[in-house]
C-alpha cells in the first residue's frame, strides 16, 4: 500500500489537497448557486393568510341584575375539540365545495416555472391548518397559497362557514329544546294539580291536621309503660318478702296475699291497655305513611315543573343561538411571503457544496492509486527511483528530448537521472541500459533518446538501439528511415553499414523496421549477448529501447543481458497495480538473473511540474519548477 495513502491526513496536507482541487470546489459552489437560482425561478413565493377566533367559556342563566354568570370552566379539551372540528374532513369538504361553487374548479395558484397546480381537495387539505395558541383560548386558521388574496379568502371562508355551522346547530338545538319543553310542561303541570288534589282529599278523609294524631298515642304509651314498670317493680318486691312472722308482727298472711293479688291485677290491666294503644298506633301510622308518600310525590312534581319552566326561560333568553366561538380577527391579504426566500439558501448551499466537494476531493485523493513521487515508487514497487523527467510542451516541431541542453529544467532532470544511473558506482559503471515501461505511452522512447543525447553531450560514445518490435519509433523520432536495421547486424552484416549517426545529437543508433521478425526467435539467439559485449567495447554507453512489459515480450528477454534497467513510470497516470504486475513479470522471468532486482531502477516521466508543486512534497521535482526554463 502507498505510504502516502496509508498515513493519516494532516492539516497541512488537507490544505494542500483542497488547494489542488480548488477547481472542483469552485464548480461545486457554482452548481449550488445555480440550483438555488433555478429553484428561485421555478418555485414562486407562498403567502399564508391567518384568521383568528376565540372560544368563550360556557354561560349560565341571568341573575336578578341581568348579568350572565359563568356556569362552567373552559378546559383545554374543549378548545382542542374546536381545532379538530376545523380540520375535520366534513368541514374541509364543505369549504372546498363552497370555493368551487364560487370560482370553479380551475387552478388557484399563481403560475410559476412548474406551472399552476390544480385546485383539488388533496392540495386544499394539505395547505389549510388550524392550531391552538398555547397560552390562550385563541384558535388560528391558516391557508398557504401563491396568491395572497386567495390565501386570506380561504382562511376567512373557513371561519365563516364554521361559525355558521355552529349557529345553525345551536338554533336547531334551541328549537328542539323549546318543542320538547312545550310538550312536557303542560303534562307535568297536570301531574302537579293531580298530586295536590290527592293530598288534600287524603287529609280530609283521615282527619289529618297540622298536629299529628300519633303524637297523643305515643305519649299515652310512654305513660303506661312507665306505670307498668313501677307495678312490676312493686310486685317483685312483694314476692321477695319472707313469709314467717315474728311474735311482735301484727300483719296476718291473708293481708299479704291480698296485696299481691292487687298488684298482679294492676300489671295485667296496664299490659292490656298498652296492647290496645299499640294497635291503635299501628292503625294511625299506615295513613300517615301514605300521606308522606303523597306529599313527596306532590313536591317532586312541583320541583320538576319549576325546573322545566326555568329551563324554558333560559332557552328563550338564549337569543338566536349565538355560539361560544367568536371572531377575533379576520385574515387580511398578506404582503410578505411566508416561505423562505430561496436566495437565503445561497450561502448555506455554497458552504455545504464546498464541504461536499472537499470531502470528495479527499476521497479522490485517497482512491488515487497512481505514482507521483520517488517515495511512492520505492514504497509501492520496492525498487529505487533515480529521478523524474518533466513534461514539456513541444516548441514547434521539436520533441522533448530535443530540448536537452536547450531547456534548463529538462536538462537538469536528465542530468540527475544520468548521474544516478551511470555515476553512482564509478568502479562498476554500467554500460548497457534497457529502457522499458509497463504499458505504452509512458515516455520510455523519449527517455531513452534524452538519456543518450545527454550522455553524448558529455563526450561519451553512445549507441541507441531500437528493440521495440511492436512499435519501433527511434528512426522516426530522429528523422531517419528504418530501411536497414539491427536484424541485419544480427545476421552477420557489417555494423559500419547499419549504424547511423543522429544529426545534432552526437550519438549513433540502430533502427528497427515495423515489419521485423518474431522477437522471441530473434532475441533468443546466442548471438545477441555476444553482439552486446562487442558493442560495449566500441561504445561507452549502449541504450536499448524495448517494448512495454505488459504488452510485449522482448523486455523480459533482454533484461538478463543488460547492466541496468530503466523502468519508466508516467507521473499521475500509471496505477501502482499495473507497475507492480509489470515488475513481477520482469523479476520472475525464467531468464532473469538472481541479482536482476538490484539492477532495476525507476524513472518518473512526463511530470507536470506546476501540478506537482501543488502537492507540496518538497522533492526534486517541486524545486525543479523554480529553475529557469530557458536557456539551459
Amino acid at each position: 500500500m502507498n505510504t502516502r495513502q496509508a498515513a493519516p491526513l494532516h492539516m497541512r496536507q488537507l490544505i494542500n489537497l483542497l488547494r489542488r482541487r480548488w477547481k472542483l470546489i469552485v464548480v461545486a459552489a457554482g452548481v449550488a448557486v445555480g440550483l438555488v437560482g433555478i429553484i428561485a425561478l421555478v418555485l414562486p413565493p407562498r403567502y399564508t393568510g391567518t384568521a383568528q377566533v376565540i372560544v368563550d367559556p360556557p354561560r349560565g342563566s341571568s341573575s336578578g341584575a341581568g348579568d350572565l354568570s359563568v356556569a362552567g370552566v373552559l378546559d383545554d379539551a374543549a378548545v382542542q375539540t374546536h381545532v379538530a372540528a376545523l380540520v375535520s374532513q366534513a368541514h374541509l369538504q364543505r369549504v372546498f365545495d363552497s370555493l368551487v361553487a364560487e370560482g370553479g374548479p380551475g387552478p388557484r395558484e399563481i403560475r410559476g416555472g412548474l406551472g399552476a397546480q390544480e385546485f383539488s381537495i388533496e392540495t386544499f387539505t394539505d395547505r389549510i391548518n388550524a392550531f391552538k395558541d398555547t397560552r390562550s383560548r385563541m384558535i388560528g386558521i391558516t391557508y398557504t397559497s401563491t396568491d395572497p388574496a386567495f390565501a386570506a379568502a380561504v382562511a376567512n371562508r373557513s371561519v365563516e362557514l364554521y361559525l355558521a355551522t355552529l349557529t345553525e346547530r345551536n338554533l336547531a338545538d334551541r328549537n328542539d329544546a323549546l318543542r320538547s319543553l312545550s310538550k312536557r310542561i303542560p303534562l307535568v303541570r297536570a301531574e302537579v294539580v293531580r298530586a295536590d288534589a290527592a293530598l288534600q282529599s287524603f287529609r280530609i278523609k283521615y282527619g289529618f291536621t297540622e298536629a299529628s294524631r300519633t303524637d297523643a298515642v305515643d305519649q299515652q304509651l310512654v305513660d303506661l309503660n312507665r306505670q307498668l314498670a313501677v307495678a312490676k317493680s312493686d310486685l317483685a318486691e312483694r314476692h321477695a318478702r319472707p313469709t314467717a312472722l315474728r311474735i311482735d308482727q301484727t300483719t296476718n298472711p291473708g293481708q299479704l296475699t291480698e296485696e299481691s293479688s292487687t298488684l298482679e291485677t294492676r300489671v295485667q290491666n296496664l299490659e292490656r291497655r298498652i296492647a290496645i294503644l299499640q294497635d291503635a298506633s299501628t292503625e294511625v301510622r299506615e295513613p300517615e305513611a301514605r300521606l308522606r308518600e303523597l306529599q313527596r310525590e306532590a313536591t317532586a312534581f312541583a320541583q320538576l315543573y319549576e325546573s322545566l319552566v326555568q329551563r324554558q326561560k333560559v332557552v328563550l333568553e338564549g337569543g338566536n343561538g349565538q355560539p361560544d366561538v367568536r371572531v377575533l380577527s379576520l385574515a387580511s391579504m398578506p404582503t410578505r411571503p411566508s416561505s423562505f426566500n430561496p436566495l437565503l439558501f445561497i450561502l448555506p448551499a455554497v458552504v455545504l457544496a464546498s464541504i461536499g466537494a472537499g470531502l470528495l476531493a479527499v476521497l479522490l485523493d485517497q482512491l488515487d492509486g497512481t505514482l507521483r513521487t520517488e517515495r511512492d515508487v520505492t514504497d509501492a514497487l520496492g525498487v529505487s527511483c533515480i529521478g523524474a523527467v518533466p513534461l514539456l510542451k513541444r516548441q514547434g516541431k521539436l520533441h522533448p528530448h530535443q530540448l536537452v541542453l536547450q531547456d534548463a529544467r529538462y536538462t537538469e532532470a536528465i542530468r540527475s537521472v544520468f548521474a544516478a544511473a551511470l555515476l553512482a558506482d564509478p568502479e562498476k559503471a554500467p554500460k548497457v541500459f534497457l529502457v522499458t515501461s509497463s504499458v505504452p505511452a509512458e515516455g520510455k522512447t523519449t527517455l531513452a533518446i534524452s538519456f543518450a543525447a545527454y550522455a553524448a553531450s558529455i563526450q561519451r560514445r553512445v549507441l541507441l538501439i531500437d528493440l521495440d518490435f511492436g512499435h519501433p519509433s527511434i528512426a522516426s523520432q530522429l528523422g531517419g528511415a528504418a530501411d536497414s536495421e539491427i536484424l541485419h547486424f544480427l545476421q552477420g552484416q557489417s555494423p559500419l553499414e547499419l549504424i547511423r549517426s543522429a544529426p545534432g545529437f552526437g550519438f549513433d543508433y540502430l533502427p528497427l523496421s515495423p515489419d521485423s521478425a518474431d522477437p522471441v526467435a530473434t532475441l533468443a539467439s546466442e548471438r545477441v549477448p555476444k553482439i552486446l559485449r562487442q558493442l560495449e567495447g566500441s561504445y561507452d554507453c549502449v541504450v536499448i529501447d524495448s517494448g512495454p512489459l505488459l504488452s510485449a515480450t522482448e523486455a523480459r528477454l533482454l533484461a538478463p543481458m543488460v547492466d541496468k534497467v530503466l523502468f519508466a513510470i508516467k507521473w499521475g497516470s500509471t496505477p501502482r497495480e499495473v507497475a507492480q504486475n509489470a515488475l513481477g513479470l520482469l523479476q520472475h522471468s525464467a531468464f532473469a538473473r538472481d541479482d536482476l532486482r538490484g539492477s532495476i531502477t525507476a524513472v518518473i516521466t512526463q511530470v507536470d511540474l506546476k501540478r506537482h508543486a501543488r502537492y507540496r512534497y518538497g522533492d526534486f521535482s517541486e524545486n525543479l519548477l523554480h529553475v529557469k526554463a530557458h536557456p539551459a
